[in-house]
């Protein structure tokens, strides 16, 4: 006995022409000849089901490939979103990447008048350098979903309003504070560590008690400072650890849990210590073998920062003098140990800067015709390269250009990029011009700019440009997700209303848009979005801390 027709057929369905369809009755699709194809069935009943539809079964083989090539999809879908699914959690270990967003922003807390000196994400809270309209300046820790205060520290009160600098309010008891900073190479998760599993960290001021004011022909009235101190504060309880005396040219940077000290002696020497934060030891102390020279009106200025487990010392000296412009500028590149790895005494050099991952030492210079100048030194080959421009900073930087240096012109008419390897530019593309101002950040091998002529993706292998979309403001700061690109902007060509528009980092194509209170400067902390939201500028009125989630 034969094999029975009720079993299980591999079939495809096959849409039927209109001309062989009749509705109740078989149909059968005619080959060239005029004869039934002879790989048909024979007659059924029209009460067949399906009979009346029009399709016919086709062979195993065609549907054996419809199937296979539905799993090839799924497949390939599967790799894209595991490729994705990587390429997200690789961004979130960057520093200025903000998490995933699924769609438009709103605004969910918003501090009083205050103007922002400085933020940073630490154990899971968000450490902020207030100064009020009336100049006091606190150190404040908030939690980031609500803007509750976890603590705050009075750093310096209000001053005396009768300090002033050509009839602009200035304060005259001022401080600057340093905030703690998880290293660039922390995970996301430890950027973000609960206060209780926090490594510890201190939040560093130098105050200024007292000030003296000078007068000048050429320059007018100058406030400096004249005495001061050192405040040390518990970055994760907010409890004072300590308060020194200390030179008021002070300037002070963290490497860690330790706290760098950097000050001129009474001979005019450079002196630059690392030690706890009590001051009750010190790891080590450099001093420089020369005196640093003085300002007409006998004051120094001094700056320390950290820079991948480096330092930065710059000091000038004669920059009030009645000529204008310094006689002397000198810096210094030590690393954590108090090592000189470079100085530099140049009246119009730019110090040095690290670039990227620490892997590049830059050192530039300009000339008195304005013609810019960098070494660059490759710090594992001690190679060095020499050109024409300036590093064009870029933040975030996901490391996707290896090899290419991002250079701009001394007269920021030209961005470079610039082949380390080959040691000459790759590709140029126009800047944003004299005196334009420009957000930059690198993502996915595409350099993404925000200036005076629009949003910009230029291809960082090539400089070929991706995509253009112009802008309603002169300057959107801007912020991304790893898959947008969010600007603040003007919501007309008018200047009338704020908004946050988000592009396709891809294609640079508006995906949503949401009003903004008035004038925002984004910043992305641990993976969120703020902003500093701008109001009278010099007296500090109507400016706020904004977050948006």
């Amino acid at each position: 006995m034969g094999p029975s027709r009720r079993g299980m057929q591999d079939v495809v369905l096959v849409e039927a022409g209109a001309q062989d369809v009749v509705l109740g009755e078989t149909s059968t699709v005619a080959d060239p000849s005029g004869q039934p194809d002879p790989g048909t069935p024979g007659p059924e009943p029209a009460s067949r089901p399906g009979a009346a539809r029009g399709w016919r079964p086709r062979s195993r083989w065609w549907w054996t490939a419809i199937a296979g090539t539905a799993i090839l999809v799924v497949a390939g879908t599967v790799v894209t979103n595991v490729r994705e699914s990587r390429r997200m959690s690789a961004l979130a270990g960057v520093p200025g990447i903000l998490a995933p967003l699924d769609g438009p922003l709103t605004e969910t807390w918003r501090t009083g008048d205050v103007m922002i000196a400085g933020v940073s994400g630490f154990a899971g809270r968000l450490l902020v350098t207030e100064i009020a309209p009336d100049g006091r300046v606190d150190v404040v820790a908030r939690e980031p979903e609500t803007g509750e205060e976890a603590w705050r520290v009075v750093a310096s009160p209000a001053p005396d309003p009768e300090a002033t600098l050509n009839g602009t309010f200035l304060s005259g008891n001022s401080s600057t504070c340093t905030l703690p900073q998880v290293p660039p190479t922390a995970t996301a998760a430890a950027r973000s560590r609960p206060v209780e599993d926090a490594a510890t960290g201190v939040v560093a001021c130098v105050v200024v008690d007292e000030t003296s004011t000078w007068t000048d022909d050429a320059f007018g009235e100058s406030i400096f400072p004249v005495r001061a101190h050192l405040l040390m504060i518990d970055a994760i309880t907010g409890d004072v650890l300590s308060e020194r005396p200390t030179d008021p040219t002070t300037s002070v940077a963290l490497l860690g849990s330790e706290v760098v000290t950097a000050r001129f002696d009474e001979a005019g020497h450079l002196e630059v210590t690392c030690g706890d934060a009590l001051g009750t030891t010190s790891r080590w102390t450099f001093t420089s073998p020369d005196p640093v020279g003085e300002q007409d009106v006998g004051q120094r200025s001094l700056w320390v920062w950290s820079v991948e487990g480096r330092l930065v010392v710059n000091a000038l000296s004669n920059a009030m003098s009645a000529g204008g412009g310094y006689t002397n500028s000198t810096s210094w590149l030590l690393s954590a140990d108090g090592d000189v790895l470079r100085s530099q005494t140049d009246p119009m050099g730019g110090g040095f800067n690290l670039l990227a991952g620490g892997s590049m030492i830059a050192e530039s210079t300009m000339t008195a015709a304005g013609e810019a100048t960098t070494t660059i030194t490759d710090v594992a080959s001690g190679r060095e390269v020499t050109v024409d421009a300036f590093p064009a900073g870029s933040t975030p930087d996901d490391g996707s250009l290896p090899g290419v240096l991002l250079l701009q012109s001394a007269d920021n008419e030209t961005l470079i990029g610039y082949d380390l390897a080959a040691d000459r530019a790759r590709w140029e593309a126009p800047g944003a011009g004299p005196g334009g101002s420009i957000s930059t950040l690198i993502i996915d091998g595409r350099i993404v700019r925000s200036d005076q002529k629009g949003l910009t993706a230029i291809d960082g292998r090539t400089g070929e440009t991706v995509w253009t979309t112009p802008l309603t403001a002169e300057m959107g700061s801007i912020a991304t997700d790893g898959r947008l690109v969010l600007v603040a902007q003007n919501s007309s060509t008018d200047g009338e209303g704020q908004v946050l528009t988000a592009y396709g980092l891809d294609d640079g194509r508006k995906r949503w848009e949401t009003p903004l209170p008035g004038k925002l400067w984004l910043m992305a902390v641990d993976g969120r979005l703020y902003g500093q939201l701008y109001g009278e500028l010099y007296g500090q009125s109507g400016n706020k801390l904004v977050a948006l989630g």
